[in-house]
């Protein structure tokens, strides 16, 4: 599975939009990816987050669940 297996083109999505499909869905149902650098990461982050820089994205592609919505900020 490649990188773009995973990413199709979506629109934006507001910051009170992902808190409500968490809430429906449950964060164990949802990929929720950080791809900021890990020094952003432990400054603050979205509790249940995974880091996941978008340097190091394309070669950890397969860690992603793809049977679970993905949400990347």
């Amino acid at each position: 599975m490649g990188l773009m297996d995973l990413i199709k083109p979506v629109p934006s999505i507001k910051a009170d939009d992902v808190r409500a499909l968490i809430d429906k869905e449950g964060l164990e149902n949802i990929n929720l990816i950080d791809v900021r650098l890990p020094i952003e990461y432990e400054d603050e982050h979205i509790p249940g987050a995974a880091l996941l820089p978008i340097d190091d994205l394309q070669k950890n592609v397969n860690s992603i669940d793809p049977s679970k919505k993905t949400i990347a900020y």
